[in-house]
């Protein structure tokens, strides 16, 4: 358990964030669940793993940022609409919506809000694309042309596109991050006993704030909030976890008999899913 802990600690790097983030922090013989642990797991792996059509499936903010005089495919005299003023005479930034869609045959496709931040020429009305993820890079087409961004996926929730070509295009970049997120996992669960009656308690989730365009008039985004949490308990180490109650604050009081030693667990949620487990908390009494 101690080398499990360790193990956990080093690389416990991330889940429900824009950037990396821990999904717990662990103390010295903390008990983990395989759900925690599987999902450390796939964060070490989401370094190695060649990013797919179907990651970019959802609602994302979009943040294009290219020169202070550019745009895509003119990276020195260009005025495009919707950009926030130049930061420094360094670059400009311009926020819009894309989502992107499994269209249910084997082929994908985005819609954007009000630019398009993919096409040469295109960027200051909507588009809807047909699109492709190959070997990293995302590839589209638009009257004849072809295009190819680089892919990297910072998170499971953010990722970053640099426009594949030489020239000014190179100078435009686009920031992805999700939207319509689930909740973190609720953190620091703990539980004191009084007589037989349980009391448990854990840190609210609340919605977590993302700057999307720095500047004069920054842009936020507010997401993630938990609208109520599900309390899970089973009676044995190696038993089944069964759901208690679904709470809407961030406490709740339980009762046990003697002699018995109940594990707890609670999940967030909201109306865009459920969170990973928190941290799992086991209390014993006997009179």
């Amino acid at each position: 358990m101690r080398l499990l802990t360790i193990f956990c600690l080093l690389f416990s790097i991330g889940l429900m964030a824009k950037d990396y983030k821990s999904l717990q922090r662990l103390n010295e013989g903390d008990v983990i669940s395989a759900e925690v642990f599987n999902d450390i797991m796939e964060r070490i792996e989401l370094s190695l793993i060649t990013p797919k059509s179907a990651d970019l499936i959802g609602a994302w903010s979009l943040v294009q940022t290219t020169t202070a005089n550019g745009c895509l495919g003119n990276g020195n005299t260009c005025a495009p609409s919707g950009y926030e003023s130049s930061v420094d005479s360094i670059y400009k930034q311009r926020l819009d919506e894309v989502t992107f869609t499994d269209d249910g045959d084997g082929t994908f496709s985005l819609q954007t809000l009000n630019y398009c931040a993919f096409i040469t020429g295109e960027g200051d009305s909507s588009c809807n694309l047909n699109f492709a993820m190959m070997d990293g890079r995302l590839l589209m087409s638009s009257d004849g042309a072809n295009y190819a961004w680089a892919v990297q996926k910072i998170s499971p929730t953010r990722i970053l596109l640099s426009e594949y070509a030489g020239a000014s295009q190179s100078f435009v970049t686009i920031r992805l991050d999700k939207k319509n997120l689930p909740p973190e996992p609720p953190v620091n669960l703990s539980a004191t006993n009084s007589s037989g009656t349980i009391s448990l308690s854990w840190d609210a989730v609340v919605a977590a704030e993302t700057f999307l365009v720095d500047g004069s008039t920054p842009v936020k985004q507010s997401e993630g909030a938990a609208s109520s949490y599900k309390i899970q308990s089973k009676d044995a180490a190696d038993g089944t976890y069964t759901e208690l109650v679904t709470a809407t604050t961030n406490s709740y009081t339980d009762t046990i008999t003697s002699g018995t030693t109940r594990w707890y667990r609670v999940y967030a949620v909201n109306e865009y899913g459920t969170s990973k487990g928190s941290n799992v908390v086991s209390i014993s009494y006997s009179e």
